[in-house]
């Protein structure tokens, strides 16, 4: 609600989230909302945020936060579903904590290879997001 509160009203991205949570009122769950949340906010402009924003914010409010539901749909959104996926996992994360995230899928992916950003590889991701974690506690 608070980054909802900070979106001006009469923007594209205002109006989108406007939009995005109608449809969240109407379909109630995101077996039905999906569709809908799909093609009414599509842009012609790819990887917009007034499209990927509200999109995230209702695919948080419909699957409650729950990681793996949250994860499952954003991934399989189709158009920037790397964003909604990176961002839904962020969020439920960081509103639930690690424990909400199958440990199976923190070993997979706490050690990046460092094939695409060579200085990421042994980089510890847990160990990075405690450290983050303690710069706002």
């Amino acid at each position: 609600a608070t980054g909802i509160a900070q979106i001006p009203r009469d923007s594209w991205l205002g109006r989108a989230m406007n939009r995005a949570m109608k449809i969240c009122d109407e379909e109630k769950t995101i077996e039905n909302a999906w569709e809908r949340l799909h093609t009414e906010l599509w842009t012609p402009s790819h990887s917009a945020s007034p499209e990927a924003i509200p999109q995230i914010y209702a695919l948080l409010r419909l699957t409650q936060g729950d990681f793996k539901r949250g994860m499952f749909w954003a991934c399989n959104f189709g158009r920037d579903a790397d964003t909604l996926g990176a961002v839904i996992g962020a969020l439920s994360g960081a509103m639930y904590g690690v424990e909400v995230i199958p440990s199976t899928w923190v070993q997979t992916v706490r050690k990046p290879a460092g094939v695409c950003l060579k200085f990421a590889a042994d980089e510890d991701i847990v160990d990075l997001a405690t450290q983050l974690a303690d710069l706002i506690r």
